[in-house]
C-alpha cells in the first residue's frame, strides 16, 4: 500500500522547516497543534483553540475573510508561525475508489483525471485531487482518490495568506484524523465518529486510508438545547450539567438520564444509519472492502459521563474513545503535554502536523 499523501495542491519544498504546525478551521473554532522533532522522537510543543466570529465560515467555506483573518493573525503572532498544514472540511471533499488501467508512458494522474467526472458532480478542471495506490495487479491499479473544488481550497488558503501565514500543504481533514489515530502500516478497519457542536462526521478507515466519510448536521449543541428545554434551564447551565454530571445527575435533575437518552437518540440514529448503509454497500464489494472492526469516538461530547455506555447500548458494537496520540506513541518516546481527555478535540490538527514526518 502506498503511504498516504497530502493533497499536492502546492509544491512542497524539498526540505521541511520544523516545527510542523497543523491548523484546522471549522465553523466555530480554529484549532492548532505544533510538533517538533529531535533525535529521540516527536514532541507536541503547543496546542490551542480560538473561537471565530459567527458568519466567518459556513457550509465548509470561508464566507467572511475579514472576520477570520484577525483570529489567524493572533495565532501567527502569539505562536510565531510562518507556515501551516491546513485541513479541507469533509463535506467539501469527494472521495472514491476505482480501478485504473496502467498504460506505459502515461502518468497515472492523467488516467485518473479522465475518470474524475464519472465520480464527482463538478467539472474536472475545477478541482484539485490526490490519490493513493492501494494495490496493483498486472496493468491494473486500485486507487483511492480525494478531490476538492479549487474555490473551496482557495477560500482557506487566501485567508491564511492575508494573515501572513504560508500554506505548505492542504489535506482532507478525515485523512489527517485517520493518520493521528492509526499506527504506521495499520491494517484494521475503523469507524471513526467525530462529534462536533453542530455537525458529526463519520469516517471509515481501511488500511490507514479513508474509504468513506459523511457528515450529518447533528451534534452536541442540539443535545444541550434539548436538555435546556426539558429541564427549563438556560443553555449555559444545561451544557455545564451535561459535561459535569451527564447520566449521573441527581437531586433536582434526577430525570437527567432519561432526558439525555431521548436527546441523543436522533444523533445516534443518524450515525447508525450511515454505518448500516456502509456495511450494506460493501457486501457485494468484498474484493475491495472489509467489514468494520472497531468504533472510535472523538469530540468533547464523548466526555459526557455515561455517553460511551449509552452509545454502545444503541450501537450494539464495542465503542472506545479514540487516542489521537496513537501515531506519536508508535514512533516517539515522549508523552504529549496535552491531557488525554483534552486532546480528544485535536485529532485533525495532530494528524495534519504529523504529515511532515511521514517517510
Amino acid at each position: 500500500m502506498a503511504r498516504s499523501k497530502l493533497f499536492r495542491f502546492f509544491p512542497i519544498p524539498s526540505y521541511i522547516v520544523m516545527p510542523s504546525f497543523g491548523l484546522e478551521i471549522s465553523e466555530r473554532t480554529v484549532k492548532y497543534v505544533e510538533i517538533h522533532a529531535n533525535k529521540q522522537g516527536l514532541v507536541v510543543e503547543s496546542s490551542g483553540i480560538e473561537d471565530i466570529p459567527a458568519g466567518a465560515v459556513g457550509d465548509g467555506v470561508v464566507l467572511d475573510q475579514k472576520k477570520l483573518v484577525p483570529v489567524l493573525e493572533l495565532i501567527r503572532k502569539t505562536k510565531k508561525i510562518e507556515s501551516v498544514r491546513l485541513s479541507i472540511p469533509e463535506e467539501k471533499v469527494y472521495t472514491f475508489k476505482t480501478e485504473v488501467e496502467v498504460v506505459k508512458g502515461v502518468d497515472l494522474r492523467d488516467s485518473i483525471m479522465l475518470l474524475l467526472e464519472g465520480f464527482i458532480p463538478v467539472p474536472a478542471d475545477t478541482v484539485e485531487f490526490d490519490y493513493d495506490v492501494v494495490s496493483t495487479n498486472g496493468n491494473k491499479a486500485v486507487v483511492q482518490v480525494a478531490a476538492a473544488e479549487q474555490k473551496v481550497i482557495n477560500s482557506y488558503v487566501d485567508a491564511c495568506l492575508v494573515a501572513g501565514i504560508e500554506v505548505i500543504a492542504c489535506e482532507y481533514e478525515c485523512q489527517a484524523l485517520a493518520r493521528a489515530i492509526t499506527k504506521p502500516k495499520e491494517t484494521s478497519v475503523i469507524y471513526i465518529v467525530d462529534i462536533g457542536h453542530a455537525a458529526t462526521t463519520m469516517t471509515v478507515v481501511q488500511d490507514g486510508l479513508v474509504v468513506s466519510s459523511d457528515t450529518v448536521l447533528r451534534g452536541g449543541e442540539e443535545v444541550t438545547i434539548a436538555i435546556a428545554n426539558a429541564l427549563n434551564i438556560d443553555f449555559k447551565d444545561a451544557e455545564v450539567l451535561k459535561y459535569k454530571t451527564g447520566m449521573n445527575a441527581t437531586g433536582g435533575y434526577s430525570q437527567m438520564a432519561t432526558v439525555l437518552q431521548t436527546a441523543y437518540m436522533p444523533l445516534f440514529d443518524a450515525i447508525i444509519k450511515q454505518y448500516n448503509g456502509w456495511e450494506s454497500y460493501i457486501r457485494e464489494r468484498s474484493d475491495m472492502y472489509r467489514p468494520i472492526q472497531s468504533v472510535q469516538i472523538l469530540g468533547s461530547e464523548a466526555l459526557t459521563p455515561g455517553f460511551i455506555d449509552l452509545f454502545q447500548a444503541a450501537f450494539h458494537k464495542p465503542v472506545a474513545l479514540a487516542n489521537v496520540w496513537t501515531r506519536i506513541e508508535a514512533i516517539s518516546i515522549y508523552v504529549p503535554k496535552i491531557h488525554f481527555e483534552h486532546s480528544i478535540i485535536y485529532g485533525t490538527a495532530v494528524g495534519l502536523a504529523l504529515g511532515a514526518f511521514e517517510s
